[in-house]
């Protein structure tokens, strides 16, 4: 019998915590809603924009820009789960865009958190997330050093899994400490490395998360006829504990309406 080979490679020490938040997020009562959003409009619009002021608009920033407004009217909809009956709603919608940076020669999601998103146009949220794509990372510097002292995060690295898993359930107890350090919500954006025709389903203990998956070439019938559009692949969780099924539903409608209509652009 011819042995296996295989190499042991070392990963940035920054995903610890994802498995961490994986493991605890799972605990979490999510309901994931998978959507398809005709985005032809807003893509329009961009493309527009860029060519009349030779600017850059991201999609994402719109994206976050139109989760903010939605946000705005349904406000219980990011509540962070307090304890028995209660939760606790946050005036302020701060997101969490994870981006994609090079640490050390890897690929790591880097949490970019928008603070105040709904009082931001899309223009300044754009500024916010390319000034996180351009920050210098090393593979030592810690992803998180603005929130957490880098001692604190040696030694939560340092600590075994279940303490580290424990640090977590505690964070969520206190909604406003667990705010002030990943806001209430998470944008993903995975769709931009290929297309593909189905949608991601992520792992959170944030209350709110969006995955925007691929957008793709689809038929869709407008005003009688059959035509080619943008489509986007979109999920969405929802934290049960905190909103019903009812409500979730008239979030989504008026959210899918705002990116169908090119909100703000």
């Amino acid at each position: 019998m011819t042995k296996s080979s295989a190499d042991i490679r070392t990963f940035p020490v920054h995903r610890i915590a994802s498995i961490d938040t994986c493991a605890v997020g799972k605990e979490k009562h999510h309901i994931p809603v998978m959507v398809e959003v005709d985005v032809t409009r807003a893509l329009e619009k961009i493309s527009s924009f860029k060519k009349k002021s030779r600017k850059k608009r991201s999609f994402t920033a719109w994206f976050v820009k139109c989760v903010a407004e939605a946000v705005r009217k349904y406000p219980d909809i990011h509540a962070y789960y307090l304890r028995r009956n209660r939760s606790m709603v946050f005036r302020d919608v701060d997101i969490t865009v994870l981006v994609e940076r090079d640490v050390g020669g890897e690929k790591v999601p880097y949490p970019c958190v928008i603070r105040g998103a709904n009082e931001k146009g899309v223009d300044g949220i754009t500024g916010e997330i390319e000034a996180a794509r351009g920050r210098e990372l090393s593979r030592e510097q810690p992803l998180l050093e603005d929130a957490v002292s880098p001692l604190l995060l040696r030694i939560y690295y340092a600590l075994p899994g279940f303490i580290r898993r424990a640090y977590w359930r505690l964070l969520l107890k206190m909604p406003a400490v667990a705010n002030g350090h990943m806001g209430s919500i998470t944008v993903t954006s995975v769709g931009m490395f290929g297309s593909i025709r189905g949608w991601f389903i992520p792992i959170t203990v944030i209350p709110l998360a969006f995955a925007i998956g691929s957008i793709v070439d689809a038929p869709r019938v407008i005003q009688g006829r059959v035509k080619a559009r943008k489509v986007l692949y979109l999920t969405v969780l929802f934290d049960h504990d905190v909103i019903d099924g009812a409500p979730a539903a008239r979030f989504m409608a008026d959210f899918t309406a705002l990116l169908e209509n090119a909100h703000g652009l």
